[in-house]
């Protein structure tokens, strides 16, 4: 009788230690899906690129109507959890500014900056849209015309936005310097805060901007960042909805529409991110809030849509265009269609081995054109024909 009364205790304390362990388990399990996010928005202001991607004159007020939907977007996503945080840069020509960051709105919440004062209204959220509206305000005014004729840069705001993230992490600091080697292994709570990058361009692919990138991308993989991109007035094909109402922003966007950006396609594959190609930003809130939304943690669980269908052949740098033979600068990895005297992004000089190439080519029966950015024409002729070199 005793002995069923010690079986009995010990499978009642058995079941309350294994249930103790499950419960343990469930919490653990709870923590860590509890992972915050922190998101870095780069949004691309150009007036030049939306008014191109409008067709006409009404650029502004359909970056203002894309304004609105961003900020929907970007509330969401505050309000998803608590933790959760974000930084904005506009990105414009020859220049990218922070407009706003959550961190710093948290730390200035009792300045004399004015927040419209409205109960329906969370006071987080009206102050992410009025410091974002006037940012981007505030950017366009002091654009100068000196600064329009420049690249967008989108690269710029790209490399910032990753000096913000890695700022996040205190040990990756540290680590980097080779004051602690071991912090940058230690697990910590700053290290479970997913982050990430979401790039808004309208604008075309600038080729001497494709270095600065590539170096963006690599530091992204080394910090585990995943970027992901929405590429607007991309190869991205009109909606049957378009067509039936037959919106002139649509038609006059889809003449205007510029082509896919194989740069930032390459950044969403090697970081494992969101390529998207939007025809027209009619569609931009309901791609944003179902591709952009879910973090990168749970996005293995999810089917989200995906429009990148990579192309890994280079593009010259100077008529940007895809090649399948050409010429890399052995300093700075620049790739041109036809052979240069010199480098036109690190200015390298290439005498003999421009001999060697024009010695070779006539060996072989190759014309080649000298002139390579005038004569558009004779590339083409040079490209044809060296396919088999």
């Amino acid at each position: 009788m005793s002995h069923i009364k010690d079986v009995a205790t010990s499978g009642v304390s058995s079941s309350s230690s294994s249930s103790s362990a499950s419960a343990n388990a469930g919490a653990v399990s709870a923590s860590a899906s509890t992972t915050t996010d922190f998101l870095a928005l780069v949004v691309d202001v150009s007036p030049l690129s939306w008014t191109r991607l409008s067709g006409g004159g009404e650029g502004l007020r359909l970056m203002a109507r894309a304004l609105d939907e961003i900020i929907i977007f970007l509330n969401a996503h505050v309000g998803l959890q608590h933790g959760n945080g974000v930084v904005i840069y506009a990105a414009g020509n020859g220049d990218a500014r922070l407009i706003y960051s959550t961190l710093e709105a948290a730390a200035t919440t009792t300045t004399t900056t004015a927040v419209t004062s409205d109960a329906n209204t969370y006071s987080r959220f009206a102050q992410l849209e009025e410091s974002v509206r006037a940012g981007v305000a505030s950017f366009l005014r002091d654009l100068t015309i000196e600064q329009a004729r420049e690249d967008v840069a989108i690269v710029t705001a790209v490399a910032r936005a990753l000096c913000y993230l890695n700022r996040l992490d205190p040990t990756a600091a540290s680590a980097a310097a080779g004051i602690n080697p071991e912090a940058g292994r230690t697990p910590s709570h700053s290290q479970q805060q997913g982050k990430r990058i979401l790039i808004i361009s309208a604008s075309e692919d600038q080729s001497g901007q494709y270095v600065p990138m590539m170096n963006c991308i690599f530091g992204a993989q080394k910090r585990g960042v995943v970027i992901d991109v929405c590429r607007l007035g991309g190869a991205g094909e009109a909606s049957r909805e378009e067509e039936e109402e037959g919106e002139s922003d649509g038609a006059a966007a889809a003449a205007a529409a510029p082509a896919s950006s194989a740069f930032l396609q390459q950044s969403t594959y090697l970081t494992r991110g969101n390529y998207i190609a939007l025809h027209h930003p009619a569609h931009l809130l309901q791609t944003l809030l179902s591709a952009f939304l879910p973090a990168s943690s749970i996005r293995p669980h999810l089917v989200i849509p995906n429009s990148s269908t990579i192309d890994f052949r280079a593009s010259c740098f100077c008529h940007r265009r895809i090649v399948e033979v050409g010429y890399v600068c052995s300093r700075c990895l620049s790739i041109f269609c036809s052979p240069r005297k010199s480098c036109v992004t690190c200015g390298a000089a290439f005498g003999k081995e421009v001999e060697r190439f024009k010695k070779e080519a006539r060996a072989m029966g190759v014309v080649l054109v000298e002139g390579g950015e005038e004569e558009e024409e004779g590339d083409d002729a040079m490209r044809g024909h060296t396919r088999g070199v």
